[in-house]
């Protein structure tokens, strides 16, 4: 009983939907290109409503870091936990009996969070890009002069601000908790928790702005773009005959 229960929920998602979002976050980057492309000072206006020349108030703040250190726990935290939980299950079961959907879901967050914010972000762009962070810029009372997205700064050698690994993490964590945490509650629970996840995603990102570690463009690239690489890993790795018949029938992850 125990698995037909599980073998339901799976790691079902629907494929037709998940493209449709995939589409949706293209045109929303290409929205992001041209702002910050028309309104390259957008990311001045936006840190200056937090800071000033004296730097930004609230990074000194023990509370704030406080509520930083708290969202990097819980995403930190999730992809070991969830890479934990996977490795156990293959490791404690045969092949053909450990790939429950739980597993596999463990198996895609953790791998997830390897791949977009690990070795993308952090690992790729943030030492291309080389952006100074706001507090390190001039005008906010750092040495380095401002620069736009659309440049490779090179003069970050070290902790980068574009894009947001942190903004990467929220986004990655939540996007895979909806994808298929959340379809696993009950109907009445489902919009609660998209709204907690989203709002914990934005609200941690946003932070980010206000302490003077990051341009609004470094949240809103990331945001988006570590967004679709979840759910284009998520379609990349779907596998499921009947699909391919009906874009609108659930697919099932089981390369994990």
């Amino acid at each position: 009983m125990a698995q037909t229960s599980e073998a339901s929920h799976g790691l079902n998602f629907n494929r037709a939907a998940s493209r449709c979002a995939l589409s949706w976050l293209a045109g929303a980057f290409a929205v992001a290109i041209a702002v910050f492309a028309l309104f390259p000072q957008l990311d001045i206006a936006t840190s200056t409503l937090f800071g000033g020349a004296s730097g930004f108030p609230l990074r000194p703040s023990p509370l704030w870091e406080d509520v930083r250190q708290f969202f990097i726990i819980v995403t930190n935290g999730s992809a070991v936990l969830l890479l934990g939980y996977w490795l156990v299950l293959r490791l404690r079961n045969p092949p053909q009996h450990g790939r429950s959907a739980f597993c596999q879901i463990a198996g895609f967050g953790a791998l997830a969070y390897l791949i977009v914010p690990g070795v993308l972000v952090n690992g790729m762009i943030k030492p291309l890009w080389a952006r100074a962070r706001p507090y390190n810029v001039d005008m906010f009372g750092g040495t380095f002069g401002f620069t736009s997205p659309f440049e490779l700064g090179g003069q970050c050698h070290g902790s980068c601000s574009f894009v947001s690994g942190e903004t990467s993490a929220l986004f990655t964590c939540a996007t895979v908790a909806a994808l298929f945490f959340a379809p696993m509650l009950a109907a009445k629970w489902r919009m609660p928790a998209l709204w907690v996840i989203w709002g914990m995603a934005v609200f941690g990102s946003l932070l980010r702005i206000a302490v003077g570690a990051h341009f609004l463009s470094d949240v809103v690239f990331s945001a988006i773009l570590s967004s679709a690489m979840v759910l284009a890993l998520a379609l990349r790795l779907s596998v499921d005959p009947k699909e391919r018949k009906n874009q609108a029938m659930p697919a099932k992850i089981t390369a994990l």
